[in-house]
């Protein structure tokens, strides 16, 4: 089965990290599926499950994040062989006066 690596963004949080009020994150998510939308499914799945047991989730001020899915890339057949990526990249407000 194809494996694949998906970008899912999760938006509407407040979480403080390191003096800045992240509202937004990235996460890559590797996932074995047998079609593209599968995989999407499933890394927008794991996202979802992952953040609810995560300690940012216990200090999120803001919302449930709403994920979506940013890219999709089908992986070479070695690339199971590497190490999986972990994490999530967190992001400031792009506008925080509100002003756009």
């Amino acid at each position: 089965m194809p494996t694949f690596e998906v970008t899912v963004q999760g938006r509407g949080i407040h979480v403080r990290i390191d003096e800045i009020d992240a509202t937004s994150f990235f996460r890559l998510v590797r996932v074995v599926a047998v079609d593209r939308a599968r995989a999407e499914a499933k890394a927008l799945s794991r996202v979802a499950a992952d953040w609810s047991k995560s300690p940012y989730a216990d200090r999120n001020s803001g919302f449930s994040p709403r994920l979506r899915v940013d890219s999709v890339a089908l992986l070479p057949w070695w690339y199971r062989f590497l190490s999986v990526r972990r994490g999530y990249v967190f992001a400031p407000d792009d506008d925080p006066a509100g002003a756009g």
